[in-house]
């Protein structure tokens, strides 16, 4: 039961640092989306300031559309749509989650726009 109990801690602490957890290691990420559109990608390396990156122009051009659309543009409501995901964990090195994330959502959002 000890056993089981220390393999239970130290799982517990790799994953919340982003170390290693069997043959991999965790990264932390969040994901900032206007609504329903991401904006940016944020990686957390186990030391050291956090990696993000802007997701393309055209997502800040469909932001822009759809906040002129439902009048939100400039207003108080469009800030409000801004929304961070809470952080999340994946395998992988913080530079691969960030690659790997961007490309998800871009084939997920190029999906989304062909239905």
């Amino acid at each position: 039961m000890q056993e089981f109990l220390a393999r239970i801690s130290q799982r517990r602490a790799a994953s919340r640092s982003g170390r290693l957890r069997g043959s991999g290691i965790l990264t932390r990420y969040q994901i900032l989306y206007w609504k329903t559109v991401p904006a940016q990608v944020k990686v957390f390396p186990e030391s050291g300031r956090p990696l993000t990156r802007l997701m393309p122009d055209r997502f800040q051009a469909e932001i822009d559309r759809m906040a002129m659309e439902q009048g939100l543009a400039g207003t108080d409501d469009y800030l409000n749509q801004w929304q961070w995901t809470a952080k999340l964990e994946r395998s992988g090195n913080p530079a691969q989650v960030l690659e790997a994330l961007i490309q998800e959502l871009e084939a997920e959002w190029n999906s989304r726009s062909s239905e």
